[in-house]
């Protein structure tokens, strides 16, 4: 879990201060799926997923999956092997980032309330319309081209501002 604007950060830095070939892990925590639904629930106010599925039924899950797929089917970002890796917890060291390139991600409670803030004031379903034009989002959060994304969306969906 890191912030993508850390990121940015960790990338300018490595330009500078990183060895050549170096390779840094940027990770801001270390959490399960669980710990992270379990706070952007406590941030969001919306529930987080109640339901486990159990491993054998997430394999048979994968494999499904991976017969659409075979067939041709497009599932989007879906797909057999992401759905295995996130049954497992991944642990990220960034201590070499840190120190090599003095790298510092805030704390993932602050990205999951400036994300939340973000959907809630920018996104087309959170929208009311009666409002009228809701404006660009800040420059610093979503780029450009995101940006013409979703007016593009909002048109395609009939929906103004």
């Amino acid at each position: 879990f890191v912030d993508v604007r850390d990121t940015a950060d960790a990338f300018a830095a490595a330009m500078d201060r990183g060895e050549p070939g170096e390779t840094y892990l940027l990770g801001a925590a270390n959490m399960t799926l669980e710990q992270f639904f379990q706070r952007l629930e406590s941030i969001s106010g919306v529930s987080a997923p109640t339901v486990k599925i159990p491993t054998g039924l997430a394999k048979f899950g994968g494999s499904l999956l991976n017969a659409v797929t075979n067939m041709g089917a497009n599932l989007g970002d879906l797909d057999p092997v992401s759905l295995e890796m996130a049954r497992h917890y991944w642990y990220i060291d960034s201590s070499g980032a840190k120190t090599k390139l003095n790298w510092s991600p805030r704390d993932p409670n602050e990205t999951l309330r400036d994300t939340v803030r973000w959907i809630r004031e920018n996104h087309p379903d959170f929208s009311d319309i009666k409002e009228g034009k809701r404006p660009d989002p800040p420059a610093e959060f979503v780029p450009p081209e995101t940006v013409e994304y979703a007016r593009k969306l909002r048109e395609e969906q009939g929906i103004s501002g």
